[in-house]
Formats: C-alpha cells, structure tokens, sequence
C-alpha cells in the first residue's frame, strides 16, 4: 500500500470512528479513551480483507463471543495487547461492525469517499 493509501485510509477511519461517535459531546470521556482505542482497533485490523468481511457481514446467532472462526482467532492476538473480556470484544467488533458497513462493501474493498 502506497503511502498515500494509507494516509487516506487512515483518514477514513479517523471520520468514521468520529462520526459514530459523534452523538456524545466532546467533553464527555469517550473522547478520551474509547475513541482513540477504537482508532487504534481498526488501524491493526484494516489491512487485512478476510477480517474486515469477517466483521462487516458477520451474522452467526452465537455472536462474536462465542465465535470460534479462524478470523476470531487471528482478531484475539491481534487485540490481545487491549485486555478485552469476551463481552468487552464483542461490543467493540459491532462497533467495528457499525462502521465497516459505512466504509466497505461486501468484498472488502473501501466504498467511504472523504
């Protein structure tokens, strides 16, 4: 990926992320911690295409955290530096979810246009 891929790419997360969140003030204290740690999830995640459809049209009646994919396993070493429970990492792979229906279609490929 050339740099300015990845410049681009980085700034659509960077707007994506900030419009999900966007329903909280900016003082209120997501702005401190959840959004730069979602930032930071995407970024380690986004590069590769299996996880990112794995995310976007995930739909098993178990949920994430009880998934037991060859993606989920990679999603756990890729997060494990965050300390996520089972509850706290599915919570934020449906925020992911939210926000790779805006980013990508179902391929995988990036759709947001800045």
């Amino acid at each position: 990926m050339t740099y300015n891929k990845k410049q681009q790419l980085e700034e659509i997360i960077n707007t994506c992320v900030n419009n999900y969140y966007s329903k909280y003030n900016k003082d209120h204290g997501v702005w401190d911690s959840e959004v730069p740690d979602m930032k930071e999830s995407i970024n380690i995640i986004v590069h590769d295409k299996s996880i990112i459809k794995f995310i976007r049209n995930f739909n098993d009646d178990n949920g994430f955290m009880f998934s037991t994919s060859p993606e989920m396993t990679k999603l756990q070493k890729l997060w494990s530096h965050f300390g996520h429970s089972g509850a706290s990492a599915s919570l934020s792979l449906r925020v992911c979810q939210k926000i790779f229906n805006k980013m990508f279609n179902e391929e995988g490929e990036v759709i947001y246009k800045l």
